[in-house]
């Protein structure tokens, strides 16, 4: 009976976890549209060994895109800066370009330390390493 309450428990705990992680990446979304920066769309890819997550950030230059790890959170920050032109003015102007933010909470089995990053072409391409120890592996079976 006590195995039964402890997994009840567990369970709880994970559902209080899962609600509060959703709102906290709600609230991280809400403070972004707040600070004026847009959400870049991503695809995430799950292979054997890795995760690949494609952002796209138009328009924007590796100098202009930042990336920090912090408590399992990647943070992907992207500043808009333009140069000004001194000789002669916008006659029209649709497009702007506007600073874009994305936090991403790593799963447990990636690897913070071997991320890696490369960016071309206004898509950020991002390499995020599982744990050795949580990657499957094949085990034989002997002959008795």
């Amino acid at each position: 009976m006590k195995y039964a309450s402890a997994l009840w428990a567990q369970k709880a705990l994970e559902d209080i976890m899962t609600a509060y992680t959703l709102w906290n990446d709600f609230d991280r979304f809400a403070e972004s549209m707040l600070n004026n920066k847009v959400v870049p769309k991503l695809d995430v890819w799950e292979g054997k060994e890795s995760y690949q997550v494609k952002v796209e950030l138009p328009g924007f230059s590796k100098e202009e895109v930042g990336l920090q790890v912090q408590n399992g959170v990647l943070e992907i920050d992207a500043k808009a800066s333009e140069t000004a032109k001194d000789d002669g003015q916008w006659l029209v102007r649709e497009r702007v370009l506007t600073n874009q933010a994305r936090s991403l909470r790593l799963p447990r089995n990636v690897d913070p330390n071997g991320i890696q990053a490369s960016f071309q072409d206004g898509l950020l391409i991002l390499t995020l390493p599982k744990k050795p120890e949580t990657q499957a592996r094949s085990i034989t079976i002997d002959a008795a």
